[in-house]
């Protein structure tokens, strides 16, 4: 009992040093305000589903032999304001795209559509991800008309709203929606971390070891932190969530799963902060590790740079990041997934979340070993 109000007393301390702290709110809660606003307004063309190039995209595409492959071309070629397709060899295809004579280059192999074309293009330009997702639905298009099962599994889920995003599911989210979730995801990691650099700083300034004197134990004291980093993480995405929802009219879903979501997407974040407040002890280098940390995870995860423009090859690679299974979880219940729906998601943020507060946990235990 006494070390569950202790618990207790320290969770609500770090809420309140968080709170006081004006600059931190200004920081956590207006600055993602701010920059949703500004990218929801000034990149809206790109998420709309009206949205056409100022130009046609130059696409050389490889010549081909079989009916598939020139399907394909036939296809793209239909596109007259997407692309204006030049049909030229494997080689001259990179070269061009190297020369900067098209925009990208998509290279059909012989096993299309079994074997997926490689498309080549610029990182970072929106004409490859275009492709890729036109592709992909191509050669979807040919596997249904291919199979009977396919097929009666799209009858039948045709006959009832869709709640399955796909294995895209930031597709169809307009720029307010899109960045609502991607700034909310981004600013939980700094909100999380202030609760750990918080303690960090308790150990400096002495506070921690009048603590202790008072008969808190370090287990006691680190599950506290912990938990107040959940808890922020947790105040801070409701208060994103409702925020948005009045200014920008973001929906954000079934309430239910929004609520188990959040809840691991916060704990996965304060393990994330706590392990490295486990290895750092200065307060100020836990600081700087975080805010590095953190940007490089937002902007693999697609949270500041959207997934639209991001290579293939680099959107699987990261995909197990925590901070991208969340954005994808926000990104499903936003085209109407229930918590059920979510069960990978949840079972890699909770892992996650366990794995890295064990991890944590132990380095404390090995470093605290002269500790009275």
């Amino acid at each position: 009992m006494q070390a569950a109000r202790q618990l207790i007393t320290i969770i609500s301390g770090l809420l309140m040093r968080l709170v006081r702290d004006g600059s931190a709110i200004v920081w956590l809660i207006m600055l993602p305000l701010l920059i949703i606003f500004v990218l929801g307004v000034t990149v809206q063309g790109l998420f709309s589903p009206d949205f056409t190039p100022a130009r046609p995209f130059r696409v050389a595409i490889t010549e081909a032999s079989s009916d598939a492959q020139q399907h394909l071309i036939r296809a793209l070629g239909s596109q007259e304001d997407f692309f204006e397709i030049i049909p030229v060899s494997d080689l001259d295809a990179r070269r061009m795209v190297l020369d900067r004579e098209v925009d990208a280059a998509v290279l059909v192999p012989n096993g299309y559509p079994e074997e997926a074309p490689v498309v080549v293009s610029e990182p970072g330009q929106a004409v490859g991800s275009i492709l890729e997702e036109f592709i992909q639905t191509e050669r979807w298009s040919i596997a249904a008309v291919d199979s009977a099962v396919e097929l009666a599994r799209m009858e039948v889920a045709s006959e009832g709203p869709n709640t399955d995003a796909g294995d895209s599911p930031w597709l169809g989210l307009s720029a307010f929606e899109y960045y609502a979730v991607g700034l909310t995801v981004m600013f939980v990691m700094f909100a999380a971390h202030h609760a750990m650099v918080f303690t960090a700083g308790d150990r400096e300034s002495g506070a921690y070891a009048r603590v202790r004197a008072f008969g808190v134990k370090r287990e006691t004291y680190l599950l506290g932190g912990w938990a107040a980093a959940v808890a922020i993480g947790v105040a801070f995405i409701a208060v994103m969530a409702g925020l948005t929802r009045l200014l920008f009219g973001v929906a954000w879903g079934d309430w239910l799963g929004w609520l188990v979501l959040t809840a691991v997407t916060a704990a996965a974040m304060a393990s994330v902060s706590f392990l490295m407040s486990s290895v750092v002890a200065k307060s100020s280098t836990l600081e700087q590790l975080g805010s590095t940390v953190f940007m490089i995870m937002a902007m693999a995860s697609g949270s500041s740079i959207p997934l639209h423009v991001l290579p293939s090859w680099l959107k699987s690679a990261l995909a197990w990041l925590p901070s991208r299974v969340a954005l994808e979880g926000y990104f499903q219940l936003s085209h109407g997934a229930h918590s059920r729906n979510l069960a990978p998601e949840l079972a890699a943020l909770g892992t996650t979340s366990l794995i890295l507060f064990t991890l944590g946990w132990l380095i404390s235990s090995v470093r605290a070993r002269g500790e009275a």
